[in-house]
């Protein structure tokens, strides 16, 4: 009989795999878990495995000025929900190129191609299977939740309830599934 058998074992960043689940309560108490998903060189690209517990907005208003790089969210990201986060974990953590400590994924990690069907080479293995694009965010089951992509004047890219692409003006709430990076050297 073959079993598949998931056991907790502590290891140090540096023996981190592609798969491994990291468990972690944020300093409100929030229990949160992030999967290995992608490793490159001395770092390794961690993806929540559930949307934070609140749903949040793009933006305030119904607008995509400024794109991801200049979104409400991108701010609230990278200060108060960073700040959450327990310290023995943030000493490993490492800036992505733009400065950021927090991200979301974008279309392309998600789906393997854009928003106008062009095929792309980042998509993440783990996204590969629909049931993992699908996530709940607190009290919310199948919650459709953020990725960093424009798609209008009004709208940024999601992940819907059900793990397809979709769109949602960007000062609707909707779940937050951050990305980060860990230092493995």
């Amino acid at each position: 009989m073959k079993v598949r058998r998931t056991i907790d074992i502590r290891v140090k960043a540096a023996q981190l795999e592609v798969g491994d689940v990291i468990r972690f309560k944020l300093c409100d108490g929030e229990k949160c878990e992030a999967r290995a998903a992608l490793r490159e060189d001395d770092r390794m690209l961690m993806v929540f495995e559930e949307c934070l517990s609140n749903l949040y907005a793009m933006n305030p208003k119904d607008s995509t000025d400024g794109g991801w790089e200049g979104c409400a969210l991108r701010k609230e990201l990278n200060s108060s929900i960073i700040n959450k986060f327990p310290h023995k974990l943030r000493e490993h953590m490492i800036p992505f190129e733009d400065g950021d400590y927090l991200t979301l994924l974008t279309l392309g990690q998600v789906f393997g191609e854009d928003w106008d069907d062009n095929k792309t080479n980042d998509q993440l293995e783990m996204m590969k299977n629909r049931k993992n694009r699908v996530a709940s965010a607190g009290q919310y089951d199948y919650v459709s939740w953020w990725l960093r992509d424009v798609v209008g004047s009004t709208a940024f890219a999601v992940v819907s309830g059900i793990g397809l692409a979709n769109s949602y003006s960007a000062g609707d709430s909707r779940g937050v599934r951050p990305a980060f990076l860990i230092r493995l050297s």
